[in-house]
């Protein structure tokens, strides 16, 4: 788990660090924060509680899923601009 938040949190540096990139810096700073919804609020719950639901772990698993999907897209769309799939909806647009 560690190892996993170090490198999210050096993707957050990295996109913190871009010139004209605040909008993924935003949206990584909510992935990576550990007072948040997000893989960094989680990882805080599994620290202090040692163990999550099945259920819990589902769900967080799928938000987490649509938060990449939300940074990929907003990282595609600067290159080609593109429709993004709406998290959870499965549309594949």
């Amino acid at each position: 788990m560690q190892a996993l938040q170090v490198r999210l949190n050096a993707a957050y540096e990295f996109a913190k660090g871009l010139p004209k990139n605040a909008n993924s810096a935003a949206l990584w700073a909510k992935m990576v924060d550990p007072n948040g919804g997000m893989a960094g609020g989680a990882f805080s719950l599994w620290k202090t509680q040692s163990t999550l639901s099945p259920a819990f772990v589902t769900e967080k698993r799928q938000q987490v899923a649509d938060g990449f999907s939300l940074i990929i897209c907003l990282e595609a769309n600067k290159q080609k601009p593109s429709v993004c799939n709406a998290p959870g909806t499965g549309d594949g647009q």
